[in-house]
């Protein structure tokens, strides 16, 4: 057993006591790194990890075990080099009880952080852990909303330990295959969903018109279809197949469009890739 397995559960209630709070916790919008939207846990007597942090200190100073001082010391270096990583302050993240397996979340609506406490108290956990969760959830309030695009993000930061959104990154990279994860970062924009969706219509339609659309278009002529009835075979497939692609690879961005944005924009860019054959 490593020395850090035995503290887990002896400084639980020794260093970190819980008051009792009787108030229903409040309902908050979060984005979390697991797949699900949550309750805002209930608080704790220690707030953020500037708190922890700090009854660290204090128990490192006050314990006359030297085994007990150095895990306590090491896992406080842990998690100022995550926070050092992240780009964020101590102060700035709220600790908060999660239910299981809940690493942390985002509140879009307040733009606060928090990471679980549980994991915080967890002095077995791997400094890069702490890491990819202070990275996601900064990427999170510096814009990106998707969870696989976030944690691609995360993961070209900071190297980001495997496991987390796998899926949704698999499904982000063969949705923006064709435009690049490096583009897809510099347009992606919360407020402004359009700047990214109209750059990756515009591409997926200069691959689809060369691909297969030309050549439709012209069978439809010479089947006797008038030019805006053979186009419009065109318009439909493209806008299923990009808008299923953007459900799996950025919902959250897809989300965003105002209602009809996509099929009039892409009407646009699909009239313009028939003029320039």
């Amino acid at each position: 057993m490593r020395d850090e397995e035995k503290y887990n559960s002896m400084f639980e209630k020794e260093i970190f006591p819980e008051k009792e709070d009787d108030t229903p916790a409040e309902e908050e919008n979060t984005n979390e790194v697991r797949l699900q939207e949550q309750e805002t846990p209930e608080k704790v007597s220690v707030d953020t990890m500037g708190d922890f942090i700090d009854v660290l200190k204090m128990h490192i100073l006050s314990s006359e075990d030297e085994e007990v001082r150095k895990v306590l010391y090491h896992h406080m270096v842990k998690l100022e080099g995550s926070l050092v990583a992240a780009g964020l302050r101590a102060d700035d993240i709220y600790a908060r009880k999660t239910p299981k397996g809940i690493l942390g979340y985002y509140d879009p609506d307040g733009g606060s952080i928090a990471i679980s406490l549980d994991l915080l108290k967890d002095f077995t956990a791997d400094k890069k852990l702490y890491d990819t969760v202070l990275v996601h959830e900064r990427t999170h309030k510096e814009g990106i909303m998707d969870e696989g695009l976030c944690q691609k993000f995360t993961a070209k930061k900071i190297g980001a330990v495997h496991g987390i959104y796998e899926a949704e990154q698999k499904e982000a990279m063969r949705t923006f295959d064709r435009v690049g994860i490096e583009k897809v970062f510099e347009l992606y924009e919360r407020d402004n969903p359009e700047r990214l969706t109209e750059y990756y219509m515009e591409v997926e339609a200069e691959y689809l018109w060369n691909e297969k659309y030309s050549r439709a278009y012209k069978e439809n002529i010479q089947r006797g279809m008038g030019s805006e009835e053979a186009m419009s075979f065109i318009w439909r497939d493209a806008s299923d197949e990009m808008k299923k692609a953007l459900e799996n690879g950025a919902p959250r961005l897809l989300e965003k469009l105002d209602e009809g944005y996509l099929e009039k924009k892409l009407k646009k860019i699909l009239e313009k890739s028939k003029k320039e054959e």
